[in-house]
């Protein structure tokens, strides 16, 4: 595996690592998926609102 390209690495690297066997999130996976996502919307919205002011 290339040393950049790390299960450990950035969401970036992470996001693009493709498994052998896939599973289902199921409703505690998508759960946690959709606060993640939130999370990130959040952070994203106050960071623009900064540069905003």
């Amino acid at each position: 595996m290339h040393p950049h390209l790390s299960h450990l690495g950035s969401d970036l690297c992470r996001g693009v690592l493709e498994y052998a066997e896939g599973r289902p999130l199921g409703k505690s996976g998508l759960c946690w998926l959709k606060i993640h996502l939130l999370t990130n919307m959040v952070v994203a919205l106050k960071s623009f609102l900064t540069r905003a002011s």
